[in-house]
């Protein structure tokens, strides 16, 4: 009983599989897929890891077109400053374990994790590096204010990737940036309906 008690729930939405299946074909001829799925692991084993550090125990795994994400539970309110240190350690370890594999000339894997950590580290939810920048500002403002600054970086952000991406799309047929630049506005309007419904 107590087994169970401890048991992570999944959730899967078909918009996930849908993702999978258009990763699948996009990488056909680039063969990177599995290394990032290996870098996403370590990215989550990070979180975890951080997480079971201040206490925290695994609920929901969810899984959706914007990706996966572990919901914790906590005996206590975590301060802002502990939520992101546990928002830091997925691209902290991404970032380590790139350092590491450029040493032992595994270019490929070292690519994958420095590009997931990078990424994950841009300040717009909801990537680690948007949940860091909204605790930040938490810590001086209000959670409004802190809600305002986060919609402003994301309209900038995804504005200009989707600018880049269009370019890519016309000059290069390459739509993968301009299908980044809509899982992140998904991701952006799924954090803001949160917001809104607190």
């Amino acid at each position: 009983m107590l087994h169970r008690k401890n048991r992570v729930r999944v959730n899967v939405t078909p918009g996930f599989l849908l993702l999978v299946g258009m990763l699948l074909y996009l990488d056909q001829k680039i063969g990177i897929l599995i290394w990032g799925i290996l870098a996403s692991v370590c990215h989550e084993l990070g979180h975890i890891l951080a997480a079971r550090h201040f206490g925290g125990r695994g609920e929901v795994l969810s899984l959706s077109v914007t990706g996966a994400e572990l919901k914790f539970s906590y005996p206590a309110i975590l301060s802002y400053g502990a939520e992101s240190l546990i928002a830091l350690a997925g691209p902290a370890v991404n970032l380590l374990i790139g350092i590491i594999s450029l040493c032992l000339k595994s270019p490929l894997f070292a690519m994958t994790n420095i590009m997931i950590g990078l990424f994950n580290l841009s300040p717009i939810l909801p990537l680690d590096g948007g949940r860091i920048l909204f605790n930040l500002v938490c810590e001086w403002a209000d959670v409004s204010v802190s809600e305002h600054v986060m919609s402003a970086c994301a309209g900038i952000f995804i504005g200009i990737l989707f600018g880049i991406g269009l370019i890519a799309a016309v000059h290069y047929a390459n739509i993968i940036l301009l299908i980044l630049a809509g899982w992140l506005l998904a991701g952006t309007m799924r954090k803001q309906n949160i917001f809104s419904s607190k």
